[in-house]
């Protein structure tokens, strides 16, 4: 019953009625109890109820506390995180139990059914107890960090201008923190100083009031330190949600099947995006550690000037081997982060390699490539284990060097001073030993991790604010909602039955800001069903305006539409490839198979022999094929190249693609072989969209529409008996320029 009576609640809850709490986002709660504020993705329907509609659970008394405690607490009480305390102490009023539950469950039953009991709140209960503010998800803090990039167009003052008060805040409670790491070790060796030296004549008050004094600048020190960390630790928190949630929306606006990215390639690149998420929590763990290298600098000056006191001004013979061991501590650590990301390198190389076999045994059979495969296999995993082992030896190396690098440092130490005064005093040996043992971590770990996070931090910051930069373009300040719009409306209006539209398309080599454009200016339409052929003189760009369909072209400007997936776009070259394989496998490779549909449960031979056939490469009728089992040679080395474009017309053939490009597929057939072939693709493919790249002008006339192109433009298209019958036409023009020159 109490099972059922959950689960009505939550379903309701869930449909969003009038009578349920609405679902909101909640505080993230650390640990030790501080609540914090912080957004999950896709954090933007916030809804503020008021104080008399907030509930925690669906059926729950409503909350008097409108607003975070945090909020509303005193200063004494931020300062002491007292007001964490109702969060755990007082978090609401759970849910009555009925008297079913009672009757028929256990306490752990009702624990598994979600029942909150008034003794032991759960977590996941007080979790969802108080309400985040709208100024503290992630759609707000991505919103602000966008504005002001705009403006301030760098991410380090994008970050100081938005927390301001919480950097200020936090470098006014490191000033104390300093203060209280440079005053504890002079207040430590004026204790030892009293103690151990038998002129003093101190006081047990005075003693215990220097005890006294270390314990409060210890406390001090220690509760500052975590006032500036939390405060920072929610500014990260913020500055993280932004960078993630721009980053995402970076990549749904451009998906990784846009025009200019191969679709082989698609995966590789999804994690190259992805991977700025390493960088985005680099950046953020810095900004929670902001202040301590200075902070860390300046306990260790403290802590050397101490010492040098005590060895009596021989501070050369500190200053050394203490610089040695920090300098060699930051190269190691150097060296770790560069293997770990070689590292991480080589096992993505070897899974992607163990991916790609896997998915190619699916559509095709690979017997002859098992040897080759699996060699490549184990030597992308032998890579990876040379790199982890490096990188287990690097961290024993490091591990012996914090645990005996200190020791060594104090025995130089104390054989240095015992042989230029033949004498150690117990002040100078406690003296050393309690202060060097206070500062070995700032010396091993501290400080040289964070000296190298600063240089790691400045490459994931040039990172960032090159993923921003075509973002962010100052040229381009229109709000994302009107493009969005204005591109709806023209594609509505302009390509409601065009099955390749192109509006102001601009085409480039390369990526980012390095792309250099070939293409240039392209208005395109071209419907279903239409045989067009491309024309202009080598170079002028028609096999870049074509390939461009199947992504190896980088889109720079305008906009365009394709149907489908990029995969269902037959394309023939000039120069076909073909693997190890049989006839049979060659033709079932470049069917658009889709994740795990096996292309040979799908055709039959008889249909392999048809489009054979219609190739004109069966043996009885004169063709080099005798059987679906003949031998292709690496790279189709055993056969003509006539041959090998013919077997790619014939994969073509075998299931017809909404696109079809032959890109000078018939360059290598004599003029008998080429006609029939053109009679095939305009019998066979009538109900797709063909483009054919070729130089023969007798050719025209077996199409409906001509394209012209010179110079990386599209000087003319349109209907073939309309180019030519117009003497002014760019087409026409091209026609007497081929013939003279012919």
């Amino acid at each position: 019953m109490a099972q059922s009576r959950y689960r009505a609640e939550k379903t309701s809850m869930r449909s969003g009625d009038g009578s349920a709490a609405q679902p909101r986002e909640t505080s993230l709660l650390l640990r030790d109890g501080r609540s914090t504020y912080g957004g999950g993705f896709g954090s933007t329907n916030v809804q503020e109820a008021a104080p008399s509609q907030q509930s925690a659970f669906p059926g729950s008394t409503p909350s008097t506390t409108a607003f975070h405690p945090e909020d509303a607490a005193s200063l004494f009480s931020r300062l002491t995180f007292g007001f964490y305390k109702q969060l755990v102490v007082h978090p609401a009023t759970p849910p009555a139990v009925s008297s079913d539950a009672k009757a028929g469950g256990s306490n752990d039953d009702d624990a598994s059914q979600g029942v909150c009991r008034n003794d032991a709140p759960s977590i996941r209960n007080i979790q969802n107890v108080w309400p985040l503010p709208p100024q503290s998800t992630t759609a707000h803090v991505a919103k602000a960090f966008e504005d002001v990039y705009l403006v301030e167009r760098s991410v380090w003052r994008t970050v100081r201008r938005l927390e301001k008060a919480a950097i200020v805040t936090s470098f006014v409670l490191n000033v104390v923190v300093v203060c209280c790491d440079v005053a504890s070790p002079f207040l430590l060796y004026r204790l030892l100083v009293k103690v151990l030296t038998l002129s003093s004549k101190a006081s047990d008050m005075e003693i215990l009031l220097l005890l006294f004094a270390i314990y409060v600048v210890k406390q001090i020190g220690s509760h500052c330190e975590s006032l500036a960390r939390f405060a920072l630790f929610k500014a990260s928190l913020r500055l993280d949600g932004a960078l993630q949630t721009l980053s995402l929306r970076y990549m749904l606006e451009k998906p990784c099947d846009d025009m200019g990215e191969s679709t082989s390639s698609g995966d590789q690149e999804l994690l190259k995006r992805v991977s700025h998420f390493s960088e985005f929590r680099n950046i953020s763990i810095f900004l929670m550690d902001k202040g301590k290298l200075w902070m860390d600098g300046c306990g260790i000056a403290a802590y050397l000037y101490v010492l040098n006191t005590a060895l009596e001004n021989k501070l050369q013979v500190i200053i050394l081997p203490v610089s040695a061991l920090i300098a060699v501590t930051a190269l190691l650590n150097a060296v770790e982060t560069e293997w770990v990301s070689t590292w991480a390198e080589k096992r993505n190389r070897a899974n992607q390699l163990l991916r790609y076999v896997f998915h190619q045994i699916l559509q095709i059979k690979m017997n002859a490539w098992e040897e080759k495969n699996l060699a490549k296999i184990t030597s992308a995993r032998v890579q990876e284990s040379q790199v982890r082992w490096r990188l287990v030896a690097l961290s024993i190396v490091k591990l012996a060097l914090s645990w005996t690098s200190t020791d060594a440092i104090l025995a130089a130490i104390f054989t240095a001073t015992s042989v230029h005064d033949e004498r150690l005093s117990p002040l100078l040996v406690y003296s050393t030993l309690l202060l060097f043992g206070s500062m070995r971590l700032k010396i091993t770990h501290s400080f040289p991790g964070r000296l190298e996070s600063r240089f790691r931090v400045k490459f994931a910051v040039r990172k960032i604010e090159n993923l921003f930069a075509s973002k962010f373009d100052s040229k381009e300040q229109q709000t994302q909602m009107e493009r969005d719009a204005d591109i709806t409306r023209e594609l509505q209006e302009d390509s409601s039955h065009a099955q390749v539209w192109m509006r102001n398309v601009t085409l480039g080599a390369g990526s980012g800001s390095d792309t250099k454009a070939l293409i240039h200016c392209i208005d395109l339409e071209i419907y279903s069903g239409e045989l067009v052929i491309v024309q202009g003189k080598a170079g002028t760009g028609k096999s870049t305006l074509l390939r461009s369909f199947i992504g190896d072209a980088s889109l720079r400007n305008g906009r365009y539409r394709l149907p489908g997936a990029r995969s269902t776009i037959a394309f023939c070259a000039q120069d076909p490839w073909l693997q190890t394989l049989s006839v049979k496998d060659n033709i079932l490779f470049g069917l658009p198979v889709r994740e795990y549909l096996d292309p040979f449960e799908e055709f039959e031979d008889h249909c392999l022999w048809n489009v054979l056939r219609k190739s004109g490469l069966v043996a009885t009728s004169g063709g080099p094929i005798r059987d679906l089992s003949d031998e292709l040679a690496e790279n189709g080395e055993n056969r003509s190249t006539g041959e090998r474009q013919l077997l790619c017309i014939s994969r073509a053939l075998l299931n017809p693609s909404p696109i079809v490009i032959l890109d000078e597929a018939f360059s290598s057939l004599d003029q008998t072989q080429d006609d029939y072939i053109i009679e095939v693709v305009t019998r066979e493919f009538q109900r797709s969209t063909v483009f054919l790249i070729t130089h023969r002008l007798d050719q025209v006339l077996s199409f409906d529409k001509i394209m012209v192109m010179k110079d990386g433009y599209m000087i003319g298209c349109g209907e073939v008996e309309e180019l030519i019958a117009d003497p002014d036409s760019a087409f026409y023009e091209f026609l007497e320029t081929t013939l003279l020159t012919q």
